[in-house]
C-alpha cells in the first residue's frame, strides 16, 4: 500500500508542477509581449492627429523608435478623436497571387 501513496505523492506533485508551469509560462508571454494592448491604438497614434483632419497624412515614433507614417482616421471603436492609422499595403498579410 506504500507504493501506491508514493505513486499518488509523485503524481500529485508532477501535476502541480505541470500547471505552475503553464501559469507563469502564459504570464511570462502576455508580460513580454510588445506593442499597445490589443485593438487599442497607442497614446501617440492619437496625438499625432490631435490639430489635424480625417484623412489628412500623418506620423510618429512608436515604442521601438520607428517613425510610423499614416492617415488620420476615426478609430473603429467610440473615440473622441482621430487616430493616426498606419499606411499598410493591401495584401499586407495575404498570399498575393500571380497573374499571366
Amino acid at each position: 500500500m506504500s507504493t501506491n501513496l508514493l505513486f499518488k505523492k509523485t503524481l500529485t506533485a508532477f501535476l502541480l508542477t505541470l500547471i505552475l508551469s503553464v501559469i507563469f509560462t502564459t504570464a511570462n508571454a502576455e508580460r513580454d509581449r510588445k506593442g499597445p494592448p490589443k485593438g487599442k491604438p497607442p497614446a501617440e497614434a492619437f496625438s499625432a492627429c490631435a490639430n489635424l483632419t480625417e484623412e489628412s497624412a500623418c506620423s510618429y515614433n512608436n515604442s521601438d523608435g520607428e517613425t510610423i507614417a499614416g492617415m488620420c482616421k476615426i478609430p473603429r471603436k467610440a473615440e473622441s478623436s482621430l487616430v493616426c492609422k498606419p499606411n499598410r499595403g493591401k495584401n499586407k498579410g495575404k498570399h498575393q497571387r500571380k497573374r499571366d
